[in-house]
């Protein structure tokens, strides 16, 4: 009897063996036909290509009579990026797009401000005009008449973007202006203040000006003065 109940315990478990098996396999088949039927990275890099909202943008300076080395650097990007080259696609990806949950009151999209501050333009651009070439971050604001009859403020819509350094706040704010007058079909609309200088940034920081020297020196001597006055102080007490 003792030898029976081993025997079936014995062949319960390489039953229950072969049933783990047959299902890891089953599991490793079906997952191998889901990457069979998956689109290819060349498919993904187009849908995030041709659906983002700053290579639509960024087109507009296709047309334009900007500064020439803003819309060589520009041009040089979406050229890369119709390449599907990896780095000039990250940039684009730093931008946000139109925010979702508008009706919930999520009016932002900052895209990704380490992302942007990080690319180098000399990567994505592959060119040697265009060597160091740094990236700027800017906050664009865009302002609508509110969704509520009872609200009189307008709804302010936030979108970060990534653009070459080399271009200025007033270039994109013109070619937002374009892109938007494209989409409302409306080329008489006011070219309005979307994008400002104080709201961009670059990954390099201005070197300082002599007065921030003059008040780090003086802060220095300040913090040292209380030290040393403090130090002696307490000797005097100790004697």
């Amino acid at each position: 009897m003792a030898l029976e109940k081993v025997w079936l315990f014995g062949s319960g478990l390489r039953l229950d063996a072969v049933q783990g098996l047959l299902i890891v396999c089953l599991a490793l088949a079906l997952g191998q036909q889901e990457v069979a039927g998956a689109y290819s990275q060349q498919e993904l890099l187009t849908w995030l290509q041709q659906s983002n909202f700053g290579y639509q943008v960024l087109q507009q300076a296709n047309s334009s009579s900007d500064e020439l080395l803003c819309v060589t650097e520009v041009a040089l990007l979406l050229q890369a990026a119709e390449r599907h080259a990896l780095p000039a696609v990250q940039v684009l990806d730093a931008w946000g797009k139109f925010p979702h949950g508008l009706l919930y009151g999520h009016f932002s999209d900052l895209g990704n401000y380490e992302s942007c501050l990080s690319q180098s333009l000399s990567q994505s651009l592959g060119n040697s005009a265009a060597a160091l070439a740094p990236s700027k971050y800017c906050l664009a604001h865009i302002a609508f008449e509110s969704l509520l009859a009872t609200d009189e403020d307008p709804v302010s819509i936030s979108i970060g973007t990534c653009i070459p350094a080399a271009c200025s706040a007033d270039q994109l704010n013109r070619w937002l202006n374009n892109y938007l007058q494209r989409i409302f079909e409306d080329a008489a609309a006011p070219q309005l203040q979307l994008v400002q200088e104080s709201n961009c940034a670059l990954a390099a920081r201005e070197p300082m000006a002599s007065l921030d020297w003059f008040a780090i020196v003086l802060l220095i001597t300040l913090a040292l003065l209380v030290v040393l006055c403090t130090l002696l102080d307490y000797f005097k007490g100790e004697c």
